[in-house]
């Protein structure tokens, strides 16, 4: 199993910011890299969603199931994009000392080797792939990551995103 994580301080309270990653009608237009979100059923704590990504040119559909739980939210992809076995993950979201607020994202994925290699070498426009799993990493890190920030940029100062 491969792992990749990154973390993000926001000047905001926990529970606006737990609020705005559980929202998800402004998605598309907060995280540039998602085009478009189809909730197919949501119900106290649990959404089931469609969700559809651009990455570097390559558009991905996958669905997904969400959950929160005290201060995380939970992801698990049951139809990944055609290039990974297995992704899921969670956002946990920690209070810090200065009323703000901490979240740390976490990627568990498997590749499937010969579609992941395909996909790379068409988006990265290379001929040879040596490391799979972590320009994997890289591009998971790099949405979760621009997401993140696209966020903090909206609750910290109402920026256009």
């Amino acid at each position: 199993m491969n792992t990749v994580e990154t973390q993000v301080h926001y000047l905001v309270n926990k529970e606006v910011v737990f609020n705005a990653y559980w929202r998800l009608e402004n998605w598309p237009e907060v995280a540039k890299h998602v085009e478009k979100v189809d909730v197919i059923y949501e119900e106290f704590d649990v959404q089931h969603l469609i969700m559809h990504v651009m990455t570097k040119g390559n558009l991905a559909t996958f669905k997904s199931v969400r959950s929160k739980m005290e201060d995380v939210i939970y992801y698990f992809q049951s139809n990944p994009p055609p290039f990974l076995k297995l992704h899921f993950g969670y956002w946990k979201f920690k209070n810090d000392s200065d009323g703000g607020t901490v979240v740390e994202s976490r990627h568990y994925f498997e590749s499937i080797e010969d579609k992941a290699i395909a996909v790379i070498k068409e988006m990265e426009g290379i001929e040879k792939v040596e490391d799979v799993n972590g320009h994997i990493a890289r591009l998971l890190c790099a949405n979760s990551r621009q997401t993140m920030l696209a966020l903090k940029d909206l609750l910290e100062y109402n920026l256009p995103v």
